[in-house]
């Protein structure tokens, strides 16, 4: 009998046993030719495998929940936006706020905003330009070669040659509709002086210069399809910048651009010319940016005898400001009129009468004293050619002047500023005894996102800053006529429309105030051209006071390219703020206030786990107390993604949905937050409804807890440079905090997000510190390459190392709460499946891998982060490729992974299964460009005759659209399957799963305290009852090892020389029933 059992034996592989299956498995004799060899060994368990794996990520960045998944049609509902900018002529902006003067243009801080000339075309050739860094510094510069251009941070295809000013770099890099860094070199520049930078091309190479350096900072030479020609531009990337004397050089010498002023597309004053500057301004006050030379005219009175005076007070930037008067044929342009200039220079303390004849001619100053910060007035005396000029209170002129060199002796009255930050208010003409009070009202001064309804002149609009509901501004409408209609149009995001369809109900509410009017407001749902009504509903008994106003809007028909409207059209004074429009029913994801198809699709996908957070709430103003409570009382702020971020959606928003979606949630705080404030947030959201903050949770709406489980503390903290005084900072704001939220909760696990830098010494430090109070350490990963797993296994298996070389008993572990990129393609899909199966192989140490993002605009991309697995316009929601590699993993999830091998084929493999080994699912990633076939080996596993096999393959960069929604997704197919051997072909560039369900003999047993199984020696001492007739043998993955026909004695002795440490079955078998007994 030995020898009959040690012949069965060699037919089973050596295990490490964890656990129980029976089963009889099948063994095949196939021989297969392959490139690869993948042997599973079912039996080995490895790690377990968290059900939190399949994680994304969501912030409003891109606008991905502000115009995304927060379901407010209205973009820009609180009238925060600041008025458009100057159009250049001779050049196309692509976002951003563009001032130009001269052979200067100024754009403040945008994340990726682009001017380009119309014209200039450079193969060969040579662009400089000089740039001046304001107060918000990060990276600006040129852009050569440039094609395809459109709004969005890296839409364009062409070079970037840039500076960072915080990094002291030169940076080199290409678009292709995306971000690809070429090169780097150090360089030495002050931001806030002009630096002027240079590139030389030539073929595919690029010499860049900085200022007076002969040699080129670098010298790049391009091998991966060049771009050959295109135009030229400069850009910002989240810097204030001012540029000046561009020149181009395509073959033919140097062209110099002017960027004059072609039209002003923002506000303009009743009353009043401008000429240059952004001008701001309502009732008595206006105030300007600083500018060179940038005027504000009246239209009448002309002026010869007379007076006029101003208050002006300077703001951060001080040069010189104040009155021009008799002023005549007045252009944009610093010198560009006729007549006198009475200014007041701050740093001197001088008071200046200077002469402009569409030049500058100084004629007198004299000292006085002021202070700038505060209001000073101006006044001037004007009679015949005398001039007499008066400061605040003095009786006595500071210049008494007569002109006796062709006096100007009429003409109109302005204000100018000369590189001033300056208010001024106050304004007073005098002409011929009649006194005239200027009234800075806004003939075009809607807010940045909406536009205007004027059905005649006697409309004017402007941003008021005096008692705005909710904000800084709210929107005034002035209307004088007795026809035709005033007011504002809003096409949500981008202007991109708002779909409606047919019968579809929309719920609004708009906060009103009126003065001198007494007639309807009315708000509609229009076509695009205002031509067609889908919708309308009148507001009656709008008082001085603001009221909520509500109001349902049903669509009569489907149009995906919608608009909304309010407007008014009787005479009178209507302000509007905080304008809402959502969907109803359907529509809204279980009747919360987020868009029901892209929350449906974020459940399809398969995540398990959501992280809120990221740079966002870096921001200074991001604060928990200002996201909760009425949303329509919530203060707009000034986000780092989008200068007038709304608090509609906050964290609390954030835990509603997770809840009703079924995510597990984590989100991410300011480090700043006061430990106080803190501890009443996690009061708030996990506390029972006794406490105080327990209770304001129920009294908004949630009376049940929200048993938050993960806060993170900070996101990516000290990223910008290795700053030992930062990091420390970092140490002392978390431990703060995480006193006080632990002590209101300890259930909860804190992440640190400290930016991780392996070789640095602080890491220790940071682990000391935290070591027992975070349970996580935040590693972001890089994950656009294709076969991106190998770089995070390498960071992995380096974090884990250095965690247990700090402290061997450490229970710190990691989460990977972003995965980034600038791509959503197949590639990326790759990306992700490597970087899931590298997470798998660690799943001991990581809860989870969040792909960033989980959502984007289709074509809405103001950062370097071009990426996102659910894409979304206002009519259509599809999934990207990594959409389709996340819920291919998700859907396949099981506990357990085991011991794979692969050779031959560079295939990135994982197994993982179930519990009672019933069943196996195999993860394969091939990267190559070309098919591998493989033979995969299956050990103490018997598998069923089919499997299921998910596979999603196409080119890298092959993608989405809304026209092709579905041009890549998983398929579904099956294959059968004979034994243990399989033969199968991974398509070039695909993720794969194969699903397999095992062949199992299901085993019942029943209790028979006769039988047992002991050891004795090296043998097995069986005893059984007498009807016992045979006896099978099992290891812990099902295979049967032996079978024996026992004798009636009801006593045997079995051998067990020749079987591994582990755990087996004894199936003792009789006529009518089994029964098992296990031995270790």
């Amino acid at each position: 009998m030995a020898k009959q059992f040690k012949s069965l034996k060699k037919q089973c592989l050596k295990l490490k046993i964890s656990s129980i299956t029976m089963g009889i498995f099948l063994i095949s004799n196939v021989a297969f030719a392959q490139q690869s060899r993948i042997t599973i060994d079912a039996a080995d368990v490895k790690n377990h495998i968290s059900p939190l794996m399949y994680g994304s990520c969501i912030e409003d960045v891109n606008h991905e929940i502000y115009g995304g998944l927060y379901d407010q049609k209205i973009f820009g509902e609180s009238f925060e936006e600041d008025f458009g900018g100057m159009t250049i002529a001779g050049f196309e902006n692509f976002g951003g706020k563009w001032e130009g003067i001269g052979n200067q243009v100024t754009v403040k801080t945008d994340p990726g905003a682009k001017l380009i000339n119309e014209t200039a075309v450079v193969g060969d050739g040579s662009v400089e330009v000089e740039l001046k860094f304001g107060e918000r510094i990060e990276i600006a510069g040129l852009i050569v070669r440039v094609g395809n251009p459109d709004v969005g941070a890296d839409n364009f295809d062409g070079y970037e040659v840039s500076l960072d000013a915080v990094k002291k770099l030169m940076v080199l890099g290409k678009h292709a509709q995306n971000w690809q860094p070429l090169t780097t070199a150090a360089v030495s520049f002050t931001p806030g002086e002009w630096n002027r930078l240079r590139v030389e091309l030539s073929g595919n190479t690029l010499r860049l210069y900085l200022n007076d350096s002969p040699t080129p900072a670098i010298d790049y030479t391009d091998n991966n399809a060049p771009f050959l020609t295109g135009q030229v531009g400069v850009r910002t990337f989240k810097s204030d910048v001012t540029f000046r004397n561009l020149k181009i050089d395509n073959g033919g010498g140097f062209l110099t651009s002017q960027f004059l002023c072609d039209s002003y597309l923002g506000n303009g004053y009743e009353g009043f010319d401008t000429y240059g500057g952004n001008w701001e301004g309502n009732n008595k006050r206006i105030s300007v940016k600083p500018d060179a030379g940038a005027k504000i005219v009246s239209q009448t009175p002309e002026v010869g005898d007379g007076k006029a005076e101003v208050e002006l007070k300077f703001e951060s930037n001080r040069d010189n400001a104040g009155l021009i008067v008799r002023v005549n044929n007045p252009s944009v342009g610093a010198d560009s009129f006729d007549g006198y200039e009475v200014s007041v220079n701050p740093n001197t303390q001088r008071i200046i009468l200077g002469k402009h004849r569409q030049d500058w001619k100084a004629l007198t100053e004299a000292s006085v004293s002021f202070t700038p910060s505060n209001w000073n007035k101006v006044r001037v005396e004007l009679s015949g050619a005398n001039i007499r000029i008066y400061l605040n209170s003095n009786t006595t002129p500071a210049i008494d002047y007569t002109d006796t060199s062709a006096p100007i002796l009429t003409g109109k009255i302005g204000l100018r500023t000369w590189n001033s930050d300056v208010a001024f208010r106050n304004l007073k003409i005098e002409s011929d005894g009649v006194l005239t009070e200027a009234n800075f009202k806004s003939s075009v001064g809607q807010s940045g996102q909406w536009d205007i309804i004027r059905e005649n002149n006697n409309a004017y609009f402007y941003q008021d800053d005096t008692t705005p509901f909710n904000g800084k501004y709210s929107q005034r409408i002035d209307y004088t006529g007795t026809t035709g209609k005033a007011g504002l149009i809003n096409g949500g995001l981008n202007r991109w429309g708002i779909a409606v369809k047919s019968g579809q109900v929309f719920a609004g509410r708009v906060y009103l105030r009126s003065a001198n009017f007494a007639d309807k407001v009315f708000v509609a749902l229009q076509s695009a051209d205002g031509a067609t009504q889908y919708a309308i509903q009148e507001i009656s008994g709008v008082t001085s006071d603001w009221a909520k106003y509500p109001f349902t809007l049903t669509a009569n028909a489907t149009d995906p390219d919608a608009r909304f409207a309010i407007w008014i059209e009787k005479p009178g004074t209507l302000w509007i703020d905080q304008a809402v429009l959502e969907g109803t029913g359907d529509e809204r994801f279980h009747d919360l206030p987020f868009r029901a198809d892209i929350g449906n699709a974020m459940v399809e996908e398969g995540l398990t786990y959501l992280r809120y957070g990221g740079t966002m709430v870096n921001a200074p103003e991001y604060r928990f107390k200002k996201m909760i409570g009425d949303p329509d009382l919530r203060p707009p702020y000034d986000g780092h993604w989008y200068d007038y971020s709304t608090n509609g959606f906050g964290i609390e928003e954030f835990l509603q949905f997770c809840e009703a979606a079924g995510f597990e949630a984590a989100f991410a705080i300011n480090i700043e937050e006061t430990a106080t404030d803190a501890a009443d947030m996690v009061e708030y959201l996990n506390g029972a409804i006794s406490t105080t903050w327990g209770a304001k949770r129920a009294a908004n709406g949630h009376p049940e807890p929200y048993n938050v489980k993960y806060i993170e503390i900070g996101n990516e903290e000290v990223i910008e440079s290795n700053s030992t005084e930062r990091y420390n900072h970092y140490i002392d704001r978390f431990n703060d905090l995480y006193a006080a939220m632990k002590a209101k909760d300890a259930n909860i696990q804190f992440v640190n997000s400290a930016w991780w830098r392996p070789d640095a010494a602080i890491m220790k430090t940071i682990f000391d510190a935290l070591n027992g109070k975070a349970a996580y350490w935040d590693l972001h990963s890089w994950t656009d390459d294709a076969n991106a797993g190998t770089a995070v296994e390498r960071d992995l298996i380096q974090m884990e190392n250095l965690f247990k070389q700090w402290d061997a008993n450490t229970t710190m572990k990691c989460v990977i709460f972003e995965e980034n990129g600038n791509l959503h393609n197949q590639q990326r899909a790759l990306g992700h499946a490597t970087t899931l199966n590298a997470v798998i192989r660690h799943a001991d140490f990581v809860l989870t891998s969040c792909q960033a993002n989980a959502l984007q605009p289709y074509k809405q991309n103001d950062n370097g982060w071009d990426q996102g697995q659910v894409f979304f316009t206002p009519s259509q929601v599809w999934g990207m490729p990594p959409f389709y590699a996340q819920q291919m993993a998700s859907l396949n999830h099981l506990p357990l992974r085991v011991q794979e091998t692969e050779r031959g084929g560079d295939l990135d493999v994982t197994a993982t299964r179930n519990e009672d080994g019933s069943e196996l699912v195999l993860q394969v990633v091939n990267v190559k460009s070309t098919s591998v076939s493989s033979s995969i080996t299956l050990n103490d596993f018997n598998p069923g005759n089919v499997a299921k096999v998910w596979s999603l393959s196409d080119g890298l960069n092959a993608e989405n659209t809304p026209e092709e929604p579905e041009k890549i997704v998983s398929t579904e197919t099956t294959i059968n399957v004979e034994g243990n051997e399989i033969a199968y072909t991974f398509p070039p560039y695909s993720y794969t799963i194969i699903r397999l369900t095992g062949n199992t003999t299901k085993i019942t047993p029943i209790k028979a305290t006769a039988i047992s199984v002991t050891r004795h020696g090296d043998d097995f001492v069986l005893t059984y009852p007498s009807d016992v007739t045979s006896v099978s043998i099992y290891n812990a993955s099902g295979q049967c090892l032996a079978e024996y026909r026992l004798n009636s004695s009801g006593i045997y002795f079995l051998p067990s020389s020749h079987l591994n440490k582990g755990v087996y079955a004894f199936q003792f078998n009789s006529g009518k029933s089994t029964t098992i007994k296990s031995l270790k």
